[in-house]
């Protein structure tokens, strides 16, 4: 192609040359001065004749063709048309040569992008797969033989998994609607699905974030319809996720042991008042958020013989800071005065702090106090399932 374009070129200086002299007469003052300006002049009119040559071959032919009859015109020779005819014909010829190879050279880099674009496409397609079957084939460390894929797939509705490289959202610990902290460039594995919450059909959305360093995963963000949700929200969810197909195992135990507590009570008024309070926990166990950077997530024993009826976890700024029983509280201190539904103690090492729960504009709250000081105030945003 490149010695084709140099032989057309060459072929049209000379050509030029030919035809300027044919059509005008020259005289020359400096005869090299003179003959420079029309290896110059001849030189970029080739080009420009190359061009239309090679890509528009037919605009080039007609030139030509002019040129010849009105040489024939002014001379009468009929070779000069002749000549013309000839010449038009070459050109069109290598015209169409050069079309028809540039033609085909761009169907084949255009077949060869496609078949790129293809693979890559195929490529991502198998990546973006294998992440996602990392996620869904791992087992959690306190459900052993249950996959996320399986019992996502059973809670929620409409579930849709996704891969991609992007910026991790932080949990809502401190309580503000918004992420915590963000951190880029990270392989996340995004669950969505419906489901219910506190009795509201909610969008779940969960993000997998993917460790560079090993292969392993973990479950770092929950947003219910776009909504931040903090550590303790999440983890309560997917204990529900887990635990769900033991909830009529549960709830027949449950019912057997009410039944063994009413007995018990019919025939032990002391044991009545000694175990009330296991039942009455129940009502109150889930998962709390406050507004000082507290989340707090209590879980009552369905059944319980002493004054212990459950655990709690509390966490600050995202952090777990104490995980302790629960005890029933038979002196509340300086909070006697205070008006609660229920109120239970925490025994710490060498102090006790309290959770006093009650319910307020529809909602269920707890007062999470220490001795004479109120910590934060916390609002139930996941009930625990008994």
């Amino acid at each position: 192609m490149d010695s084709l374009l140099g032989i057309v070129w060459l072929a049209w200086v000379i050509a030029l040359l030919i035809l300027y002299h044919k059509v005008f007469t020259v005289y020359y003052f400096s005869l090299g001065h003179g003959i420079m300006k029309e290896l110059v002049g001849a030189a970029f009119g080739a080009i420009i004749m190359t061009a239309l040559t090679f890509y528009f071959w037919w605009i080039t032919a007609l030139i030509i063709l002019f040129i010849g009859f009105a040489s024939m015109s002014k001379s009468g020779e009929k070779s000069h048309i002749i000549i013309a005819v000839i010449i038009a014909i070459v050109i069109s010829i290598i015209g169409i040569s050069v079309k028809s190879k540039s033609n085909n050279s761009n169907e084949e880099k255009k077949q060869v992008t496609e078949e790129q674009v293809s693979y890559q496409s195929a490529s991502k397609l198998k990546t973006d797969d294998e992440y996602i079957q990392k996620v869904k084939e791992g087992i959690p460390d306190a459900y052993p033989g249950k996959t996320y894929g399986e019992y996502f797939d059973k809670f929620f509705e409409s579930p849709t998994w996704n891969y991609y490289v992007g910026i991790e959202d932080g949990p809502d610990d401190d309580g503000d609607g918004k992420p915590d902290y963000t951190e880029d460039n990270v392989d996340i594995v995004e669950f969505t699905g419906n489901c219910y919450y506190q009795d509201v059909k909610v969008k779940a959305l969960i993000q997998f974030t993917l460790s560079k360093t090993d292969d392993t995963f973990s479950a770092t963000y929950l947003s219910l319809n776009d909504v931040p949700q903090n550590m303790v929200t999440l983890a309560s969810l997917l204990s529900r996720v887990f635990e769900e197909d033991d909830s009529t195992e549960e709830v027949m135990a449950t019912s057997e042991q009410v039944s063994d507590y009413s007995d018990s009570e019919t025939e032990n008024a002391d044991s009545n008042v000694e175990n009330a309070y296991d039942y009455e926990a129940l009502k109150y166990a889930g998962a709390y958020s406050g507004s000082s950077g507290y989340s707090i997530s209590f879980s009552a024993y369905s059944f319980a013989e002493d004054d212990e009826i459950g655990t709690v976890e509390i966490y600050y700024d995202g952090d777990q800071i104490s995980s302790q029983p629960v005890y029933v509280c038979n002196d509340r201190g300086d909070w006697k005065d205070w008006d609660y539904d229920q109120f239970y103690v925490i025994h710490m090492d060498g102090y006790d702090e309290y959770l006093g729960f009650y319910e307020q504009n529809g909602s269920c709250w707890l007062d999470y106090n220490g001795p004479s000081n109120n910590y934060d105030t916390l609002e139930l945003v996941q009930r625990f399932q008994s």
